[in-house]
């Protein structure tokens, strides 16, 4: 296994939602992804897009924005301790990005295709309870935020 590779199924090993994948179909994720660095500044997904992959970011630094990008309101600022899942949601509705996602930090993301994610939902049910608790964790985040901003 090439270093790469490597380096792409330990970041996919760390989540919890593909703990109960196999070894060997970790692997053949592994080979279908990529990684993709990004400097301060720069858009991993912007809100209203259609992107073709979903974001693992795995080091960093990323704000999450709504708004566009001439008056964009700041969701979210986390400095990415284990892999954090950006583009899931979107992905999943095949709809565009409710939000844009910037690096603000020297920021790596491991990227997966679409239809791989999808395919590994379809085959692995408790993959799809545990982004939905996920969403719903981050959904109750954004609620607490706007009430908070009044």
């Amino acid at each position: 296994m090439n270093m790469t590779v490597s380096r792409e199924l330990e970041v996919l090993r760390q989540l919890p939602a593909l703990s109960r994948v196999s070894d060997a179909r970790l692997k053949m994720i592994a080979l279908l992804c990529g990684i993709e660095s990004y400097k301060p500044g720069d858009y991993i997904l912007r809100e209203g897009e259609h992107s073709s992959k979903v974001h693992l970011v795995m080091s960093g630094a990323v704000e999450c924005l709504v708004g566009g990008e001439q008056k964009p309101v700041r969701l979210l600022h986390e400095v990415v301790v284990d892999p954090r899942l950006f583009g899931g949601l979107a992905a999943l509705s095949n709809r565009p990005q409710m939000h844009s996602v910037r690096a603000t930090a020297e920021t790596e993301a491991l990227c997966m295709p679409n239809e791989t994610a999808i395919e590994i939902i379809r085959d692995n049910p408790e993959i799809a309870m545990n982004l939905l608790k996920n969403y719903a964790e981050r959904f109750d985040n954004v609620v607490r935020l706007l009430r908070e901003r009044g």
